[in-house]
């Protein structure tokens, strides 16, 4: 029985994650929805066919993964009393649903008449999958791995594995995944990870540190780099197990050739030139010189393991390991510290320590629905442009700057243009962040817009550092003049429903007017006239003269034309 309480706040959040799945998928049942979130989280771009409903013959889920030569089933149990008093932990599964799922797998085991009988009440559709997992079950045809797997919030009931007959764990594996598990996974996912699978590696001269004080184990030992190459061939080709660094891949260094040079040409000396890699894992299983370790992160060396996985040698370099075996219950911030320190050959900035902050997951689990990439860890999109390809891209710096303009209470435009690391720090990182992702939508769509338009605009004389300062200039003047609109949040729920809207006739072409006289207008009245040497747009906003100016000659042409343009959107 577990005995580790999730928090009532991680509960409710877990609930409208599936009411949220349901309701995007025509109102399906939270059975569902929650077999839905549970694929989609563990097992993220494998062949997934959800099965759960009526006649599903008691699977709710089949799961392909061919490059691994692994077959997933699964068979869920939901649990609504978590949600009806989420300060409580949750009653054992009861016995009758593991027998269930126990006759399940039996129907699989029985002879070629037996299963057909069995078929007789499964859904037609399913028959056909159903019938291609029976037959490589008995060892027909192409060779490949089954793991049955049954997940439920519930908690474990020991008396029902104890009454289980028909799973015959020397001809496929089965997998039990209980309260702690179900809640461990939407953790990970919360904090902008991604869950891993076991890894198993081959130690030699191993040390061991058992820090009673922080509950942390840790090993250090010499392994083979092999181990991590399969590992990653196999199980990982995308990389999860860096997932919880801050950086992802960073192309174009020196020193990641030269570690790929001397592990192909010199691999006995490999040891001596490599400063190691560190990981951190949930539970560590040993076994004489065996190591399986439970949901590894590489949280040092990564960049390491990604240009090796390039190599085609698999020889016998060794590598120092540092293993980091992190109960539950030990305080985050002890953990992110950790992954802080273990990173500082390459320079760590202000964001990328934002990198898994909830406002930033949240961004880019949003975002992603709507074609759009948002990079919050440096190095994420050039791992993942091939993937997401005709997806825009936005990174977590660039919507600072954009969020920021908005924002003249904060310090606006100049604020922006100013150290982006100051962005990332402290109480302003809060101010600008925490919006509602329809509202930083919004804001991005207008940005990306305006900034379109005045490419449009041929204006000699003007640098480029000018023209780059005046598109968040001339966004933060039509931004702000858009708060007090009374149609303000309609809009902004339009621009969700419909992404494209801004971006057609009429109402781009009458954009571009206003946008142009605004530019003339500074250009013509201050930055040409009024000097006779150019003044840059970031030092004209500096000057006294620049709220009179604007209040007196621009917010006019915003409150007259924008506001009726935007109403125009509104007509159908």
């Amino acid at each position: 029985m577990v005995n580790v309480m999730f928090t009532p706040t991680m509960i409710k959040k877990f609930k409208s994650e599936l009411q949220n799945i349901s309701y995007k998928n025509n109102s399906q049942s939270m059975e569902w929805a929650f077999v839905r979130w549970y694929v989609d989280s563990k097992f993220p771009g494998k062949d997934i066919l959800i099965t759960e409903g009526k006649g599903d013959g008691g699977i709710d889920a089949i799961v392909k993964d061919e490059r691994a030569r692994l077959i997933y089933v699964i068979q869920s149990e939901f649990c609504h009393e978590i949600f009806k008093n989420p300060s409580r932990l949750p009653s054992p599964v009861s016995i009758k649903k593991i027998l269930e799922f126990d006759g399940t797998v039996g129907n699989f085991e029985k002879n070629k008449e037996e299963f057909e009988k069995y078929l007789t009440t499964v859904r037609e559709e399913l028959r056909i999958p159903y019938r291609e997992l029976y037959t490589r079950m008995r060892g027909s045809g192409e060779r490949i791995k089954i793991i049955w797997k049954f997940i439920t919030p519930h908690q474990e009931n020991p008396d029902a594995i104890r009454r289980i007959s028909n799973i015959p764990e020397e001809d496929y594996q089965v997998h039990f995944n209980y309260y702690e598990n179900i809640f461990r996974l939407y953790e990970i996912e919360l904090e902008g990870k991604r869950p891993t699978e076991v890894i198993e590696l081959t130690a030699d001269k191993v040390f061991q540190v058992d820090d009673k004080k922080f509950g942390v184990t840790t090993y250090i030992a010499q392994v083979f780099v092999k181990d991590f190459i399969s590992y990653l061939e196999k199980y990982d080709p995308d990389l999860d197990i860096i997932s919880a660094n801050v950086r992802s891949f960073l192309k174009g260094s020196i020193i990641n050739e030269s570690i790929k040079q001397t592990y192909e040409k010199a691999p006995n000396e490999f040891w001596y030139g490599h400063n190691g890699i560190t990981v951190m894992c949930d539970k560590v299983i040993r076994t004489g010189q065996r190591f399986k370790i439970r949901s590894p992160q590489v949280i040092n060396g990564g960049q390491t393991l990604v240009t090796l996985l390039s190599s085609a040698e698999k020889n016998n370099a060794m590598v120092l390991l540092k293993l980091i075996e992190i109960k539950r219950d030990v305080p985050k911030e002890f953990v992110s510290n950790i992954i802080l320190r273990t990173n500082q050959s390459n320079k760590i900035f202000a964001y990328d320590l934002k990198a898994h902050d909830p406002l930033q997951v949240n961004f880019a689990k949003s975002f992603i629905e709507y074609g759009i990439f948002y990079e919050r860890r440096r190095g994420d999109w050039d791992r993942h442009r091939l993937k997401y390809k005709g997806y825009w891209c936005i990174t977590s710096r660039d919507m600072a700057k954009i969020l920021i303009s908005s924002r003249p209470d904060l310090g606006g435009v100049r604020i922006g243009k100013r150290d982006i690391e100051e962005l990332f720090q402290g109480a302003l990182y809060h101010k600008i962040f925490n919006v509602e992702f329809k509202e930083a939508f919004f804001k991005l769509q207008l940005f990306y817009l305006i900034d379109e338009l005045l490419k449009t605009i041929s204006y000699k004389r003007t640098e480029k550092s000018q023209r780059k300062s005046f598109n968040y200039t001339c966004f933060s003047l039509i931004s702000e003049c858009l708060e007090t609109y009374k149609n303000i949040e309609e809009i902004i729920d339009h621009v969700l429903e419909d992404k494209n809207i801004l971006y057609e006739k009429p109402f781009n072409d009458e954009l571009k007017q206003i946008v142009k006289e605004l530019f003339s207008m500074v250009w013509d009245k201050y930055l040409k006239v009024e000097r006779k040497e150019l003044m840059y747009i970031t030092d004209f906003q500096k000057s006294p003269t620049y709220v009179d100016f604007m209040s007196k000659n621009f917010v006019p042409v915003i409150i007259k034309n924008t506001r009726k343009l935007f109403d125009e959107l509104l007509i159908e």
